[in-house]
């Protein structure tokens, strides 16, 4: 998605999304990446929209999901790896979330 190669990573998490699109379940698997080679593509390349760095004390002021806020605190936090799951109503409102860290 992004012409990037990813060089250090690390597994952080499981997200399961309940009925995220009518009939089907979506589960994410999450890293935080923190070696990587390359250069972003245009934007005119994207289909994930307007690509940019980010600094870490602006990342919580993005628009973003509602459910993306909390995954980026706890990467942030660098807390133990999680299992979770956000259910979004059909409006993309976040109604129910759950959370367990593993140590």
């Amino acid at each position: 998605e992004t012409h990037l190669t990813v060089t250090e990573m690390a597994f952080k998490g499981i997200i399961t999304f309940p009925e995220f699109t009518p009939g089907h379940d979506w589960y994410t698997y999450v890293f935080k990446v923190t070696g990587f080679e390359g250069d972003l593509i245009s934007d005119e390349e994207s289909r994930e929209g307007t690509l940019e760095w980010v600094p870490y004390n602006q990342v919580l002021e993005k628009p973003t999901w509602e459910g993306d806020y909390d995954i980026f605190k706890w990467i942030l936090e660098d807390r133990p790896f999680f299992s979770a799951k956000f259910t979004y109503n059909e409006t993309n409102q976040l109604i129910e979330k759950s959370v367990t860290f593993y140590d």
